[in-house]
């Protein structure tokens, strides 16, 4: 189903089933551009595939150039609906919102809630529109075919985006369960739980629970290189299942830029470390529970007295849990 620039539309208990692509089209259960007060109630989303293109359960597309909220995707609120085995070659979502708006002003007020989403290809839910509530769904991404998934949840260059209350749960075949890229600002992880399942084939990639990705600004006279500020993480459970290690329960990594002014409260991640590299600034963690330290993010010198400067990553390392009731960025203990 195409709709472009339509109002006051709703679908329930609608089946979009059995959809396959070709190399020249998309694939789309439900594809709506620039659409307003749009409901979609307990529908299905299954088997949605194709060889190369993207495949998609719902695409939401706003124009990423608009000046006016008639121009981006407003008010559509996706719930209690069913998204299984969509995927391509190229790139599959259960839910994506596209169009990474120009215009900060603009919010699309839209919510995903009480979904599930099973073998999503790529991404249960992508987010590139500014004001998206993702709460209290169900994500399992179990694939065991070679497939490589990415974020489960993905966040992309937005503003003022909420995910809460999701349980999560995922193994080898995909990245992270929840993980940001480009820039981002206001927004709040709270109350989610993340799964590890390890029973799949072992050593495939590195896996976080949540995970950001540094970006690189081919303008950062215009766009500056941090990628993430006011960022709020907070009573998140991330385990693991069936010998599953996590490279990091939570990783806030990047190569140039960094983030500024995160809250990271009551993570617990026992079994998986809390990983931090250069560029960050203003972190304050509390109340918060991981299997080691890794902060990347100075560099230490030795042998100095000889004329010699050796330099190495701060690494803090306790086979014991570490509770971080007073953590506050940048400091730490070398062992």
């Amino acid at each position: 189903v195409y709709m472009w620039g339509c109002s006051d539309v709703t679908f329930i208990n609608s089946r979009f089933i059995n959809l396959s692509g070709t190399d020249k089209l998309w694939s789309v259960g439900l594809d709506l551009r620039r659409c307003h007060n749009v409901l979609v109630d307990s529908c299905e989303f299954v088997d949605i595939t194709n060889t190369n293109k993207s495949a998609t359960g719902i695409l939401l597309d706003s124009n990423p150039k608009a000046t006016a909220a008639k121009d981006i995707c407003t008010n559509i609120y996706i719930k209690n609906s069913h998204f299984r085995n969509i995927k391509s070659a190229d790139d599959a979502d259960g839910i994506k919102f596209v169009g990474r708006l120009k215009n900060e002003n603009l919010y699309s007020q839209s919510i995903v809630e009480n979904c599930t989403f099973i073998n999503c290809y790529k991404r249960a839910v992508k987010i590139q529109t500014n004001g998206i509530k993702v709460l209290n769904n169900v994500i399992e991404n179990t694939r065991t075919t070679k497939e490589l998934g990415w974020f489960l949840i993905a966040v992309q260059g937005v503003d003022s985006v909420e995910i809460s209350g999701n349980r999560i749960t995922f193994n080898e075949r995909n990245l992270a369960a929840i993980g940001f890229i480009l820039r981002n600002k206001n927004i709040t992880i709270k109350n989610n739980s993340i799964l590890f399942d390890g029973d799949t084939l072992k050593n495939i990639r590195r896996n976080y629970g949540i995970y950001s990705l540094c970006w690189v600004s081919k303008k950062p006279e215009i766009e500056p290189p941090f990628w993430g500020e006011n960022i709020k993480i907070k009573n998140i459970e991330i385990n693991t299942l069936n010998g599953g290690e996590l490279a990091y329960g939570l990783y806030l990594y990047s190569t140039t830029g960094g983030g500024q002014n995160w809250e990271i409260d009551s993570v617990l991640s026992p079994d998986s470390p809390f990983g931090i590299t250069d560029g960050f600034r203003d972190i304050k963690i509390t109340n918060s529970t991981f299997s080691q330290i890794r902060d990347m993010s100075r560099e230490w010198s030795f042998n100095e007295n000889e004329g010699e400067k050796v330099y190495t990553a701060f690494y803090h390392q306790n086979k014991n849990t570490i509770d971080l009731n007073t953590y506050s960025g940048m400091v730490g203990i070398l062992n």
